[in-house]
């Protein structure tokens, strides 16, 4: 039995319309990762421009990017954002210039609408983004109690087999976990809302970086039983670049190093359940110079330092053999095995099983066979179910 694709996900931020190779962008993503969020298209303000006007956004997310995934069978899909109060970002977009009774009515139709529009495409939703810093609306029109809670119940209503997350910065590598929870606490969990998951930033300056603050950070969001995800990761020198982006200046084996660090700290921990990089390409990434593949294409060596985590040192290969009873049992990482035997008549058989974390702790692949003469005469049976084992 090999692991063919962790049940963890790594996926990372996509925008193929940006990139100078559209092509040996998408492959690569492809050939990398198993989960992808539209770094920028489907951000409200760009979906819908001007009210009502979303058909040119939609068809763009449906072609280039919903379209991908489901080529590359992603299992997870991140629609990133509902909604992003940040002022600068949305300063002259038109929901903010509503009272707000209609501003509620025009979240409401957005969640509304677009979720319905993308049931089944986009598996995760983080509902609202940067709420902590920049509450915006929400605390002009004291929306707290109401509108907020109430997004996640419309998002809910319009897809419920979507997961919905708060997604935010400064969680783990500095002191906005507590808020975060204090949000949850009092706004969110005591008006019934459905929320399943945390999203986490982390856009780390490598000065700025603490593991052991870190794990104990990730500890204290644990504590309120959701699901978390680290939701935008890079790794760069400075906040203050040039050219008034952040930039990184790290040589490739302290970015390597580093990288590795974290993404075994984050995948150790039992409430993690992904990791998402913000860009991945010098030449196609909001963070300069921060990629783990140059402009020219060429990786760098935290390119490679990944790959070994997941072929190697988070990969699965085990011969079991048959006992006499017909089940086999192994210790495994979760996620769906290729497997393959060889049966009585000696044809090699093969198929895949998924082992995920759930409510059915056990599974097995029964590779049984039942005398019927004393001649020998088998017939081999495979029977498949998901479950799990521990990690």
């Amino acid at each position: 039995m090999q692991l063919q694709r962790p049940a963890f996900i790594f996926g990372t931020a996509y925008q193929p319309e940006t990139a100078p190779d559209p092509q040996w962008y998408e492959d690569t993503t492809a050939a990398m990762f198993w989960g992808m969020t539209p770094e920028n298209a489907f951000k409200w303000f760009n979906y819908e421009p001007q009210p009502g006007n979303t058909s040119e956004a939609r068809a763009l997310l449906e072609s280039r990017y919903i379209g991908f995934a489901q080529q590359q069978r992603m299992p997870v899909v991140r629609g990133h954002t509902l909604e992003w109060l940040k002022d600068e970002e949305g300063d002259n977009f038109w929901p903010r210039h509503l009272n707000c009774s209609e501003y509620v009515a025009a979240l409401k139709e957005r969640i509304t609408r677009d979720v319905g529009a993308f049931r089944g495409k986009f598996t995760t939703y983080d509902v609202f983004n940067e709420v902590i810093k920049f509450p915006g609306m929400l605390d002009q029109c004291d929306l707290w109690d109401t509108a907020f809670p109430d997004a996640f119940k419309w998002a809910h209503e319009a897809d419920p087999d979507a997961k919905l997350c708060i997604n935010d910065f400064s969680l783990i590598e500095a002191d906005a976990g507590p808020k975060m929870i204090k949000l949850i606490n009092e706004h969110l969990l005591p008006h019934g809302a459905p929320i399943h998951c945390i999203g986490i930033q982390a856009h780390l300056t490598i000065d700025g970086i603490n593991m052991t603050h870190m794990k104990q950070n990730l500890d204290l969001l644990a504590e309120t039983g959701l699901a978390l995800y680290i939701t935008e990761f890079s790794l760069f020198s400075t906040w203050e670049g040039p050219n008034g982006r952040p930039i990184s200046y790290l040589d490739e084996d302290t970015q390597a190093d580093t990288t590795v660090a974290l993404f075994r700290l984050w995948y150790s921990h039992p409430a993690v359940r992904g990791i998402f990089m913000w860009g991945w390409w010098d030449a196609n990434m909001w963070v300069q110079d921060a990629g783990i593949y140059r402009a020219d294409k060429t990786p760098k060596k935290a390119a490679a330092a990944i790959q070994a985590l997941w072929e190697s040192e988070w990969s699965s290969q085990v011969y079991v053999p048959q006992p006499s009873d017909g089940f086999a049992t192994f210790r495994g990482f979760f996620g769906s095995y290729d497997w393959s035997y060889v049966d009585a008549d000696g044809a090699t058989q093969r198929g895949v099983v998924h082992f995920g974390k759930g409510r059915r702790r056990r599974a097995a692949v029964l590779l049984g066979s039942r005398e019927r003469s004393l001649a020998g005469e088998a017939s081999a049976a495979v029977q498949r179910e998901a479950g799990a084992w521990p990690k």
